[in-house]
């Protein structure tokens, strides 16, 4: 709302309190508050240029009940981040968020640390983290969009809906499934996570069959110190059985020391390859050829022959 300096506005709220069945009743909230223009941006850009490095904390507010209307930051804080960014290129941005946010600004910034739910230890773990103690091994479980327009929350049926009802028309293509059914290429892929070290995974080996395969992958430490990688199996199927592209059937998480090599290992269970048959109202393997993939995201996949 503009507002004129020596000039009265007018401001009114509707808001309704009724609960919806067969939802419990909830408290209704009301606040109203006013935040003025401040110069915390500017404090923080004169303090990121006399430091080393810039950590930039951000997040969004949840609950239950509590719906968001979009995936960027509320507030200012993408200014924030982007004005951080411009004083030192050295800015590490730590996310405090329940799902997934825009990243307007991640090219810009040496780093992102997505926190989740931090917990009392928050501070120490965040800490032990950027000073390098600890090794993130962390890897997405869900899929960071490159934009407002990617998603399936982008249709106007499913988010925000029609008079409060909201169509899951998605089917199968949720989450990662719905970016490789669509062709989006997202900012960070489901799966996806950084080390302090680097990896190099070798030719991955499967035997097997009927979703029963034992697969092993060499993972070699390319850096100067230990890390823990996630090696990660994906299954695709024949188009007749109406599947999405890929589906996660495993994944192992191997510790290398620097400059050696370690084996993933990991056998799959069949009921992870298994398709619902509404003809006969029971779970069965898909009828045509499984083809197997391995890698460290459900974008970084290499094929896997089964032999």
């Amino acid at each position: 709302m503009p507002l004129r300096a020596g000039h009265a506005a007018k401001v009114r709220i509707d808001y309704s309190n009724n609960s919806v069945p067969p939802a419990p009743p909830f408290r209704a909230d009301l606040h109203l508050g006013y935040a003025p223009p401040d110069g915390r941006i500017a404090a923080a850009v004169r303090a990121a240029r006399r430091a080393d490095v810039a950590v930039v904390f951000a997040n969004t507010i949840g609950g239950e009940t509590m719906d968001q209307s979009s995936l960027a930051l509320p507030g200012d804080q993408d200014a924030l981040v982007e004005a951080v960014a411009k004083a030192n290129r050295n800015t590490v941005v730590v996310l405090h968020t329940g799902g997934p946010v825009l990243t307007p600004w991640r090219s810009r910034v040496a780093a992102i640390v997505e926190d989740w739910y931090p917990g009392e230890r928050s501070g120490d773990a965040i800490a032990r983290v950027l000073f390098g103690d600890v090794d993130p091994s962390g890897r997405l479980p869900l899929t960071f969009p490159a934009s407002a327009a990617q998603g399936p929350a982008t249709r106007a049926s499913e988010f925000p809906g029609t008079g409060g009802v909201a169509d899951h028309d998605e089917g199968l293509d949720v989450g990662y499934r719905f970016y490789d059914a669509h062709g989006q290429r997202p900012a960070f892929p489901f799966g996806f996570g950084l080390s302090y070290t680097s990896f190099r995974l070798g030719r991955a080996k499967a035997t097997g069959a009927a979703g029963a395969y034992a697969v092993s992958v060499p993972v070699r430490n390319t850096g100067r110190r230990p890390g823990t990688q996630t090696v990660q199996v994906y299954a695709s199927f024949a188009k007749a059985a109406g599947e999405p592209p890929r589906r996660l059937v495993g994944f192992a998480q191997v510790t290398v020391p620097p400059g050696q090599t370690r084996t993933a290992k990991l056998t799959t269970d069949p009921k992870s390859f298994q398709v619902f048959d509404a003809g006969t109202g029971a779970y069965a393997l898909p009828a045509g050829p499984i083809g197997l993939a391995v890698g460290t995201s459900s974008r970084a996949l290499t094929p896997v022959a089964v032999g």
